[in-house]
This record gives structure tokens, C-alpha cells and sequence, in this order.
């Protein structure tokens, strides 16, 4: 089976391209469909069916989901603020990227993350659309795995979209940063000695579905930025080692299974910092 490759968008509107649902005799006349499969998601400037659903499929374009939140998003953060990107899977599923780059806590010396929000969609069925936010460390630009909240109630595609899902919660966003930035701090001054690294990789191996041939990558990555940082190992850095090489791996793993497995780290990590 070929695997599908995704499409960096740097242009957020690029994925703005018309889309509408269907009924299938109007495109295929003379046939006959199942109820549940009657209706077709179409793209008509690519001339393309992405989905095939029941006449009750809520369909929800990027342009009504994602224009709205821009827009809000601009107005609380400034435009020239936000970094917009996208990445298109076949023209049918959607992450929308909002790196807020006006707002930022430090956490080490030199070591800076910002606030974020991603919006996913899909055109398919196969991906509730939603409104998370997350945090990226402004040195590798790198989102960190397991530590997005939803800010906004994720909707079922068989439910009726009220708009919503483009501001609910937004106000929320500062104060959330702040909390979880002084968690982030505690875990840089969480000193790790060799015995604490071989020991949370080995929980990490175990107890997670992190993949096997990369879980000795985690810690390499973090004795590196000591290097770099001319610092002592700590739990932030371990954390940023296994999450950079989970991000970055070139394996075939969609979006949200990366973030499955960044939330089981994260969840290692956490018990670590219970310990104190």
C-alpha cells in the first residue's frame, strides 16, 4: 500500500479550497446507493471524492472552522504574533498550527517555550475536529507531545455545527500557559544521575508503545543539549530528548498516535516529579 505523504502548507489558505457534500445520484446517475452511503464529499476544483456518507454528515469546511479563530486569535495576540502553518494528508485531513510567538516563558537559561493551538478537521470522517492547546520550545520548534488540553469540546461529524468551536475558551489560554510553564520548570531543576536516565527509559520501553528501535535515541538527544548547554541532565532535557526524536522520527505514524505515546511519556515523566 502506498503511503500517503504529507503536504506542509506555510500558506494557511491553501487549504481553503471549496469543498461540499453531494447526493451521489448527481454524480453518478443511473446508480443506486445504501442510505448510509448516499452522499459524497467532493472537491470540485480537484474534481476529486474524498469520502463517500449519509445525508446527515456534518461537514465542516477549513475555511468556516479556522477563518474564525485566525481572526480571534489576531485580534487578542496581534497578527504579526502568530506563526500560521498546515499539513494536508490527501486533501481530506487537516492540523492547522498557531504558534503565538508574542507570548513566552522562560523555563532554563536560554531555554524558551510558547503558547500554541492546533485545529484539526478532516474531510473523511476519520477525525473529530478540535481545538487544542500546546506548548512549543522556541529552541528546536519543536510542539511538546502530550501536554496539548483541549480548550474547546471536540464534535462528531454526525452533529450539527453551531460555530462554536472558534472561541470557546480562547480567554483561557494565558492562565493555562502560565500553570503549566512553572510545571516545566520544576522538572529543569529535577537533576537526573545515570541510574534515573537508564531507569526512566527502561519505564519508558515498558510501559509505553514509544517505538523500540528509538527508545535509546531519547536519551542521546538529551546528552546532546547538555553538551550544547553546558548544563547537568535533568528531567526537562530527558523529556525534550525523547519528545524531539518522537516528533522528527521518519516512520510511518499519523498525528495523533504520536501524541498517544507523548501523553504515556508525559505520564512517566509526571510520576517522576511525584517523587519529590
Amino acid at each position: 500500500m502506498k503511503q500517503i505523504k504529507p503536504i506542509l502548507h506555510q500558506d494557511v489558505a491553501e487549504i481553503f479550497f471549496p469543498v461540499e457534500k453531494i447526493a451521489c445520484r448527481e454524480l453518478f446517475q443511473g446508480f443506486d446507493f445504501v442510505k448510509d452511503k448516499d452522499h459524497a464529499i467532493f472537491l470540485p476544483e480537484q474534481n476529486k471524492i474524498v469520502h463517500f456518507c449519509s445525508e446527515g454528515y456534518q461537514l465542516v469546511s477549513n475555511r468556516e472552522l479556522i477563518g474564525p479563530i485566525l481572526d480571534d486569535v489576531s485580534q487578542v495576540y496581534g497578527s504579526s504574533g502568530i506563526a500560521a502553518q498546515s499539513i494536508s494528508l490527501d486533501d481530506r485531513k487537516f492540523y492547522t498550527s498557531l504558534r503565538i510567538h508574542n507570548q513566552e516563558e522562560l523555563i532554563a537559561r536560554g531555554d524558551h517555550i510558547h503558547p500554541g493551538i492546533e485545529i484539526r478537521n478532516s474531510y473523511d470522517g476519520s477525525m473529530k475536529f478540535s481545538l487544542t492547546m500546546g506548548f512549543w520550545r522556541t529552541q528546536t520548534l519543536t510542539p511538546l507531545l502530550g501536554y496539548g488540553q483541549t480548550i474547546a469540546e471536540e464534535k462528531k461529524h454526525s452533529n450539527k455545527y453551531h460555530g462554536e468551536l472558534d472561541r470557546k475558551n480562547l480567554k483561557d489560554l494565558s492562565e493555562i500557559f502560565l500553570s503549566e510553564s512553572e510545571k516545566f520548570r520544576q522538572m529543569a531543576r529535577y537533576s537526573l544521575t545515570l541510574g534515573d536516565i537508564t531507569r526512566i527509559t527502561e519505564l519508558i520501553k515498558k510501559k509505553t508503545e514509544y517505538p523500540k528501535r528509538l527508545i535509546h535515541e531519547g536519551p542521546l538527544a538529551m546528552y546532546q543539549e547538555v553538551q550544547s548547554q553546558q548544563t547537568e541532565p535533568n528531567l526537562w532535557l530527558l523529556y525534550n530528548g525523547f519528545n524531539y526524536t518522537l516528533y522528527h522520527a521518519d516512520i510511518q505514524m499519523h498525528g495523533e498516535f504520536r501524541e498517544r505515546i507523548g501523553r504515556q511519556v508525559v505520564k512517566i515523566i509526571s510520576r517522576e516529579i511525584g517523587k519529590e
